[in-house]
């Protein structure tokens, strides 16, 4: 598996190409990018860790049901 697709395109990309190729199937139905500060809400911490992150993604596997 050539993981140089995380290098070359955004997150949402390459974690979907990712599982995809583990037959992982996503239900994932946007591919927004969300500010970790509005996701973590009161555990963002003001750290450089948490400052260097300029997106997130959700990735939702399918249910099996």
């Amino acid at each position: 598996m050539d993981l140089k697709i995380f290098t070359n395109t955004n997150l949402f990309e390459a974690g979907t190409f990712f599982f995809n190729q583990l037959n992982i199937r996503l239900n994932s139905n946007t591919a927004t990018s969300f500010h970790l500060k509005d996701i973590l809400k009161d555990k963002f911490k003001s750290q450089e860790i948490f400052e260097k992150v300029s997106a997130a993604y959700f990735l939702v596997e399918q249910s099996g049901t």
